[in-house]
């Protein structure tokens, strides 16, 4: 797993951060990161009730719900990989959280796609996802998780 999802960073890794400063600012992206899923759980509980009770939402938004839910969860994977001083994992949520808000706000902006409760969602998680940029783009963590250069 880690070399598929790694690359040809799979075997490059940093201290384990012990720096308070630093473990301060992991505990702020987990925080957040909690918080997305958190997001992602409910709006799959409103589209599976919408389902239920009312008149059936498009296949794209039951979709979106589960899509959301696997990726925001795989992101607390890139968290934990990221505390053991994986350089890789550090990059991909990193990287994760400056594109997605773009791609949220692009779906959400498309009208008639999704309903009112699924826009309101994709505007959240992109709001959170902005957040955990901010976190994860502190110097601190930038310059812990820089690989050192090969000899």
């Amino acid at each position: 797993m880690e070399r598929l999802a790694g690359g040809r960073l799979a075997d490059v890794t940093v201290e384990v951060p012990n720096r308070p400063e630093i473990r301060r600012l992991l505990r702020a992206a987990r925080v957040v990161i909690v918080l997305c899923i958190t997001i992602a759980a409910l709006g799959v509980a409103i589209a599976l009730r919408t389902t239920r009770v009312l008149t059936a939402p498009a296949l794209i938004v039951d979709a979106r719900s589960g899509v959301l839910l696997a990726i925001t969860s795989s992101l607390l994977f890139l968290h934990a990989r990221a505390q053991h001083g994986q350089v890789w994992a550090f990059r991909r949520l990193a990287g994760f959280s400056r594109i997605f808000p773009l791609i949220a706000l692009g779906v959400a902006a498309v009208p008639g796609l999704l309903p009112v409760w699924a826009r309101s969602e994709q505007l959240a998680l992109a709001a959170f996802c902005t957040v955990l940029a901010v976190v994860l783009s502190r110097p601190p963590l930038l310059a812990h998780f820089r690989p050192d250069p090969p000899p």
